[in-house]
């Protein structure tokens, strides 16, 4: 399926760090003896254990936080980036935790990507919420010798969240760019001790911890051959960025982490040669290759198909392709009018109902 372009969504998002912001570059040591190489006694006092991640090299890094004068300001100097990942895997693991919780555990429709135990595939058993990677692993394992006609059904049977950010046998759907700081915003240092759990005294600090604060990052996020309720995902996902309900990044008990997204530009892009006015489509609703493969990959449809959506415009030296801005307010309106069928979303359990030779087992 991925071999067609059928249709794409981008979204570009400003992200303001509202609270100290802190994605760690793990090439800064925190204690021992890499950190005792880098200084004396009286630099490591002055020596940050944490600073955001950077492009730099690491002798630039190296220079700026062992700098004897003033390491913030040389620190202050180095080319900072939210990188794609962190984003992204911040931000499933809020869908899934949003998900999960719409059933109990034994009608679980969201896997943990975390949860590896309890997979037992002669017995057909599994844990309530175990995860698809481990699964279909499994499954692939034991059936290496599929037809040459026969596909291993890796997008059948994933859960909603994996068939949108993908697992170890099915690639992502959505690509998120590392945000580039377009404000520089200012460098602070807080400080932070260890407590002694005994006694309530101080045993070890203060840590130095630099972190951004009110700087500004600009990211794109892409989602190709979507199904419609990956658009209803990215509504609810881009409501409570905006609502800061998101904290990014480490030291989220400490307050750090509160950032707010604001979409700059969301745009559609439809590819054929006749323009796609009319209601918005995702691949289960798309007129040919919807039904064609319908029985492979078990699309989940939206009851009545998308909303409407005109004004497509062609692009220019681009026949087949066709492309429509909208306003942050218009697409929030289009999401609450596509409603996820979830008595359709199969149960976790009825991933292990499938054998080569048939389809997998729950409902279209």
């Amino acid at each position: 399926m991925l071999r067609h372009a059928l249709h794409e969504f981008e979204a570009d998002i400003t992200l303001t760090a509202v609270s100290p912001l802190l994605i760690r570059d793990g090439r800064v040591p925190t204690e021992g003896p890499e950190r005792e190489k880098l200084a004396d006694k009286r630099g490591r006092e002055k020596m940050p254990v944490s600073i955001p991640i950077s492009r730099a090299s690491w002798e630039d890094v190296k220079s700026a936080i062992t700098d004897p004068i003033d390491p913030m300001a040389k620190v202050s100097r180095l080319e900072f980036y939210i990188p794609g990942s962190s984003m992204k895997g911040c931000w499933r693991s809020h869908l899934e935790r949003i998900l999960r919780g719409l059933t109990p555990e034994s009608d679980a429709r969201v896997c943990d990507p975390l949860d590896d135990a309890g997979v037992d595939l002669e017995m057909g058993t599994t844990g309530p919420c175990t995860s698809c990677s481990k699964i279909l692993l499994d499954k692939k394992k034991k059936y290496t010798n599929l037809k040459k006609n026969e596909r291993f059904p890796a997008y059948a049977m994933s859960c909603p969240i994996c068939r949108m950010f993908g697992n170890a046998t099915l690639a992502s759907r959505v690509t998120i760019t590392d945000a580039k700081r377009v404000a520089p915003g200012r460098l602070i240092q807080r400080e932070h001790v260890a407590i002694n759990r005994k006694n309530g005294q101080v045993a070890n600090g203060p840590f130095k911890y630099f972190a951004l604060q009110d700087a500004k990052f600009e990211t794109r996020i892409t989602i190709r051959n979507y199904e419609l309720p990956h658009i209803l995902l990215l509504g609810a996902l881009f409501a409570d960025l905006a609502g800061m309900r998101i904290p990014l990044g480490s030291g989220k008990s400490k307050g750090y982490g509160q950032v707010k997204a604001e979409p700059k530009k969301l745009k559609f892009t439809a590819f054929g040669m006749e323009s796609p006015d009319g209601p918005l489509t995702g691949v289960a609703e798309h007129p040919r290759f919807g039904k064609e493969l319908e029985g492979d990959y078990r699309w989940t449809a939206a009851p009545g198909g998308g909303p409407p959506l005109t004004g497509w415009k062609q692009v220019e030296g681009s026949p087949w392709r066709w492309e429509l801005v909208v306003s942050t307010t218009e697409f929030q309106d289009l999401t609450k009018q596509i409603k996820l069928r979830w008595d359709a979303v199969p149960r976790l359990d009825q991933r292990m109902a499938w054998e080569p030779g048939k389809a997998p087992a729950w409902p279209a």
